[in-house]
């Protein structure tokens, strides 16, 4: 290397070096908590370190979805290359995102963890693999994965691309370590202007990037979800009460909606919450919440039938979100209330359920406002507004309905991002 790729490269070094320090710390803590867990035989932590990796197809594409959200967002793109006989190599970062490539695609794929982004990790990893192309979805870019993929001319495809204002800001403060990662990337499928503008703004030439629309709409109800939902149906007893679902809530979202429930149970006795918090980390402290408000609960891992009395059912358990949305009549869709960013509402219009979401919508904006501009979406900031909108829906029968139907017809764009971006793929 010459001295003038060393001093361009002194960001990621530094970037390296403290990566390297923390990884040990990362893997002990790792397998601490894989081994209280009794799950020490997926050899996340060995993987994490880039060792231990599965047998793989060479020469298949190598695919990488953050965490679960990401899986499900990729999951018609995934489907649509296994069926064109495209040899596919999953990587995730979480254990959440690895089960739900072992729910949706049992057979179809092999799964790694990601490793920690260190070149040596990074190296072992594509010299076992041996990618014809990777592709990422959505954001998750790492400077030593695309700095080795630039040194073996592996093609890098950022799909289904977003970038919010507020991240974009905080790349462009390290313009020495974000541009050079920028450069390693043959082409940005942007899900919308906004994010098409913002990596422009980064430093990705124009010719680089294209508006694809968001793939996340291309959602499909598969006949394992379908049978999900029957046999949740049996345990939740759902057909003869109205069901607000709470899906993926954070801190003090939780409180704001048992809150809303205690008022809507004066006029609506029979009206179930089915709470689902995000982080499993959080079952616990969202018990407590239940136990704390004098309303009668239960916990989903229990494995009882939901019955009449229960008034809040706490889903401790991963994996039941999308079918849940086919037994409720309403969602609220958490990280939106609390500054997360929101999460994806789509889940809902895939059953054709209406949406409350507070103002915190930015990690899926694009979604959020159309789903608005149909109808489907009702913002709310507190449980005075969860209460009233509610209300409004299960007393206004034809307005629920034609939120419903909103809500259903989101999803006929989502066909059309799928087709540009594998048009973009060659496929």
């Amino acid at each position: 290397m010459s001295n003038s790729q060393a001093q361009a490269n002194w960001p990621r070094w530094l970037y390296t070096l403290l990566f390297m320090a923390l990884s040990p710390l990362l893997a002990i803590s790792l397998w601490r908590k894989k081994r209280a867990l009794g799950k020490t035989a997926d050899n996340e932590w060995q993987q994490r370190l880039g060792f231990g990796f599965p047998a793989v197809n060479p020469g298949s594409w190598l695919l990488h979805c953050a965490s679960m959200g990401e899986v499900s967002a990729a999951a018609p793109l995934i489907r649509a290359l296994l069926d064109r006989g495209v040899r596919l190599t999953l990587t995730t970062s979480t254990a959440a995102g690895a089960a739900q490539v072992a729910r949706l695609f049992p057979e179809q794929l092999t799964h790694i963890y990601l490793p920690f982004d260190l070149p040596g990790n990074m190296s072992r990893l594509l010299r076992h693999v041996k990618p014809q192309r990777l592709l990422i979805i959505e954001v998750e870019l790492w400077p030593n994965l695309l700095a080795q993929c630039k040194k073996r001319q592996i093609p890098v495809y950022l799909l289904n691309a977003r970038l919010t204002n507020d991240s974009c800001r905080r790349y462009s403060k390290w313009p020495k370590l974000v541009q050079p990662m920028l450069s390693a990337l043959s082409h940005v499928a942007a899900q919308d202007q906004r994010d098409a503008d913002n990596y422009r703004t980064l430093g990705v030439s124009a010719e680089r990037i294209s508006i694809s629309g968001n793939i996340k709409f291309a959602l499909r109800q598969s006949n394992t979800l379908l049978a999900q939902r029957e046999q949740l149906a049996t345990q939740l007893n759902t057909d003869d009460r109205p069901t607000l679902l709470a899906a993926s809530t954070h801190a003090s979202e939780e409180s704001e909606l048992i809150q809303a429930l205690k008022v809507l149970a004066t006029q609506y006795p029979a009206l179930l919450l089915v709470l689902v918090p995000r982080h499993p980390q959080r079952f616990s402290e969202v018990e407590a919440l239940c136990r704390q408000s004098g309303l009668n609960w239960q916990a989903f891992s229990s494995g009882q039938s939901v019955d009449n009395a229960t008034q809040i059912l706490l889903v401790d358990a991963l994996g039941q979100l999308q079918a849940l949305y086919g037994l409720c009549n309403m969602a609220f869709v958490g990280g939106s209330i609390t500054d997360r960013g929101g999460h994806n509402p789509l889940e809902a219009a895939l059953f054709g359920k209406p949406v409350m979401m507070g103002p915190h919508r930015e990690n899926n904006l694009q979604i959020c406002e159309i789903m608005a501009a149909q109808g489907a979406l009702a913002g709310v900031t507190n449980a005075g507004d969860i209460v009233e909108c509610t209300r409004y829906w299960l007393s206004d029968n034809t307005a629920y309905q034609l939120a419903c139907t909103s809500s259903q017809r989101c999803l006929q764009s989502g066909q059309d991002a799928l087709s540009r971006t594998l048009d973009m793929l060659g496929l």
